[in-house]
């Protein structure tokens, strides 16, 4: 098993979404994860890697729209 903390290595941008069910965090490591937060402790939905991209292997921000 891996805790929250394994999963979330060099955390550059964090967003929720509108109705606050959801975290999405982008790393350095070029992934972005999807969270799911009523939960008490935050369970992970998916992993999005965009590591395999020369030019932008980080994910420098996040943004949600409606």
């Amino acid at each position: 098993d891996q805790s929250h903390h394994d999963l979330m290595p060099s955390i550059n941008s964090l967003a929720i979404s509108p109705d606050g069910t959801k975290l999405f965090s982008g790393s350095l490591d070029g992934t972005i994860k999807m969270w799911d937060l009523p939960k008490l402790i935050p369970e992970l939905i998916t992993t999005l890697d965009q590591s395999h991209h020369d030019l932008m292997p980080s994910i420098n921000s996040l943004a949600i729209s409606p």
